[in-house]
């Protein structure tokens, strides 16, 4: 890791001051500075050597005699200079509106941002380390981590992100302005570049200085999905359906290119400081509902007639009982359909006229014939209903 410091750009001083005829400028008259990182809204920054990386303006306030008057005459003088990099690879710039000084030497140690090598050693250095807090009174556990790290998703409007374990819990928490008026029920949905989705019912929200935190249950399966793939949406469902559903894009071109791989290590992060901490304690996986699936059967019937010239009664299967019948009082007109019920398949059909064959295989007559009584008939009528 290396830093930027303002005294790496005592070259670009020299070259604004002749540049602007300021030779005659005392540079300990400087009373503050203006300064601006090109790229204030993003994270990490790649960065190369001599790159123009902000711009800085310093502001001289010199006094000046007026030949023949007792009177001095107040100047102000802009040194504008561009800074640059003096290191090549990932940069974590700083942003500062504006610098009070009381000299040029207080500037010299005025830091920048810093330079890694790789990206792996910025990712480290950014993300926060954590502590587990153990409440006296209910001995539940807390993750804390340090200086209120919170991960910017969105900067306008502010939506930020911690994952976190509470009461011996674990949640995803998102900061956002209390305008958007977030309640228990809502739920927040994030929509990924592959078109998975996840939601997430909000369990609790917390409103503190003008800021809401809304607090969900969060999953093994949620973590893992934040590690493989990028979220690219988001969408606020209201439960009181007095409002309509709130959607917008997570990123937009103000965003760093390296804001994936950022949230990607920070839900690394989350696991193995989890594993650090609580050895113990298992990321609970979301609970698996099957939903049934409908199926199209196309049915088959077992039937009961009788052949009103014998008294016989048959019991059989068809796909088609009515074309059987039919079939049938075209050779016996006295044939006469007393039940009939369809069945899903044609084996649980077979199942069932096999079973009545075998209740009454006394009073077969033959085949499918059988002489049952008013009681035999009356069972089997029931049973087809």
């Amino acid at each position: 890791m290396n830093t930027i410091f303002f005294k790496d750009c005592l070259k670009q001083i020299s070259e604004s001051i002749a540049k602007q005829h300021l030779e005659h400028i005392e540079l300990n008259d400087i009373t503050r500075m203006y300064y601006s990182s090109f790229f204030s809204k993003e994270k990490i920054v790649k960065v190369t050597s001599s790159n123009v990386i902000g711009k800085a303006t310093l502001v001289v306030f010199v006094f000046e005699e007026i030949e023949g008057c007792r009177f001095k005459k107040e100047n102000v003088y802009h040194i504008d200079i561009d800074i640059l990099s003096p290191y090549s690879g990932y940069a974590l710039l700083n942003n500062y509106y504006q610098l009070e000084v009381t000299s040029f030497e207080d500037l010299f140690e005025v830091e920048l941002g810093k330079v890694f090598s790789d990206i792996n050693g910025f990712l480290s250095y950014l993300l926060p380390s954590a502590e587990i807090v153990c409440d006296p009174f209910t001995k539940n556990k807390n993750l804390i981590w340090a200086n209120n790290f919170s991960y910017q998703i969105r900067f306008y409007p502010s939506i930020g992100v911690t994952l976190e374990y509470k009461d011996n819990n674990s949640f995803i928490c998102f900061s956002t302005s209390k305008k958007y008026k977030l309640h228990q029920g809502d739920i927040i949905s994030l929509l990924f570049e592959n078109g998975n989705i996840i939601d997430f019912p909000i369990q609790k929200t917390v409103i503190l200085d003008g800021a809401c935190s809304a607090y969900c249950s969060l999953f093994r399966e949620d973590v893992e999905l934040f590690i493989k793939e990028r979220c690219c949406q988001y969408r606020i469902t209201y439960c009181k359906n007095d409002k309509a559903p709130l959607v917008d894009n997570f990123t937009d071109k103000d965003y760093s290119p390296y804001e994936f791989e950022m949230f990607v290590a920070y839900a690394k992060h989350y696991l193995n400081e989890l594993n650090r901490l609580i050895p113990d304690y298992h990321l609970p996986r979301r609970a698996i509902i099957k939903t049934p699936v409908e199926y199209k059967f196309p049915g088959c019937y077992v039937y009961l007639m009788l052949d009103n010239s014998n008294g016989y009664h048959k019991i059989g299967i068809s796909n088609t009982p009515e074309y059987r019948e039919k079939t049938l009082q075209s050779e016996k007109p006295s044939i006469e359909m007393l039940a009939c019920k369809k069945f899903p398949t044609r084996k649980i059909a077979e199942a069932i006229e096999s079973a009545l064959h075998t209740a009454y295989s006394l009073q077969r007559v033959r085949g499918e014939w059988f002489n049952l009584d008013d009681v035999d008939v009356a069972a089997i009528i029931e049973t087809l209903k």
